[in-house]
């Protein structure tokens, strides 16, 4: 990389941004972006300047470089678009999620384009669900899934796991996911209620919530209430049990799971 930079930073005058993104683009994948994002022709500056192109005589670059209508040249926003997409992609598809993750940052930030706001926020998501969930998703597969799917994979464990396992998951994936997530206490409660209503042991799910501080004391109360009047067997009472322990104003819970 170091040796393509010295011949590409000096022949720049003479490279269309066209050019150089084409260039770019026959960088392997699995090459850090951060070797070469310096590279990167920022649109801004060829909008408001436009491109002018004095090539020499029998340049070494015509031998490399397609013949294109370089004089002057006004690059149109949606070929930038389309060159960070494909290239963005083609990170993905390649599980060099990182790279992706830097030039859709990279797009955003410093060229402005808000389209990859949400693109971020997707790619970002699939690097929290493969970090630590027990599936290599692929960004298609997280597009076809439900906020509220997104919510239960995070929460489903395996058969041997512990409560190391839980606090891990909760602070590396859980939490923030539902900063990306529409109404994600809601699909939280929906997808604790269900499990309890399965008696499945929610408390060590629900002790790691509380130590994480994702509700406020009022809050966590009236969301162990909820959950409690949403049992359905005496089987979850032991459950219900150790969820009072969680809480101070237990009210007439303790009655009604008695």
């Amino acid at each position: 990389m170091t040796g393509l930079k010295l011949v590409l930073e000096s022949a720049l005058p003479s490279i269309s941004s066209i050019d150089l993104l084409s260039i770019l683009n026959e960088i392997p994948e699995n090459i850090s972006l951060s070797e070469y994002e310096d590279l990167i022709p920022e649109f801004s500056s060829t909008e408001e300047e436009g491109e002018e192109f004095d090539r020499k005589e029998d340049d070494w670059s015509d031998k490399y470089l397609s013949p294109s209508e370089e004089i002057k040249q006004k690059l149109d926003r949606s070929f930038y678009v389309q060159w960070y997409n494909e290239r963005i992609y083609s990170f993905e598809e390649f599980g060099f999620i990182e790279n992706a993750l830097q030039l859709c940052k990279h797009a955003y930030e410093i060229e402005n384009f808000e389209e990859f706001s949400s693109f971020y926020n997707i790619l970002y998501l699939e690097s929290l669900l493969n970090k630590s969930c027990d599936q290599d998703l692929t960004l298609k597969q997280i597009k076809e899934m439900s906020e509220e799917e997104i919510i239960e994979l995070i929460l489903t464990f395996k058969s041997d796991y512990n409560q190391d396992d839980i606090d891990k998951r909760i602070q590396q994936v859980l939490l923030p996911s539902m900063e990306l997530i529409n109404q994600s206490n809601e699909y939280l409660k929906k997808n604790l209620i269900k499990k309890l209503q399965n008696n499945f042991d929610i408390y060590p799910i629900i002790y790691s919530l509380k130590l994480k501080s994702i509700f406020k004391t009022n809050e966590f109360d009236q969301f162990i209430r909820e959950l409690i009047l949403n049992i359905n067997s005496i089987n979850q009472i032991s459950i219900c049990q150790q969820l009072l322990t969680l809480i101070k104003d237990k009210q007439d819970l303790e009655y009604i799971i008695e």
